[in-house]
């Protein structure tokens, strides 16, 4: 699947108008459908396996859909990133795994009361 259809060359005006399409792959549709789900099924177990090695968010809907991977690729091609992760909340989840990034078991964080 291509998301950002070759957007390098092009001004950023542009870039963010057409950043995270792919209208070939969705019948010619501008905007990316929404996939709604929070469980993937799969026939048999080979299934499962077979997608979880090509992406290990595969095996939960709210992670990894077509339409917020193609965002993280947006996000990645607008900040000159490697990628990018997004989390279903902007909550604990998203601070947690930010945090669990650089720290270490036995570091110490200090955090005001607000966060």
């Amino acid at each position: 699947m291509k998301y950002l259809e070759d957007s390098k060359d092009r001004d950023i005006e542009t870039r963010l108008s057409r950043l995270g399409r792919a209208s070939a792959d969705h019948s010619g549709m501008v905007n990316m459908p929404v996939y709604r789900g929070s469980t993937i099924v799969s026939e048999i177990l080979e299934e499962y396996e077979s997608r979880r090695q090509s992406d290990p968010t595969a095996n939960y809907g709210r992670f990894g859909s077509p339409l917020s991977r193609a965002l993280e690729l947006a996000v990645c091609e607008l900040e000159g990133g490697y990628r990018s992760l997004l989390f279903p909340s902007g909550g604990l989840s998203a601070c947690t795994h930010s945090l669990l990034g650089v720290l270490s078991a036995g570091d110490h964080v200090l955090i005001s009361d607000g966060v």
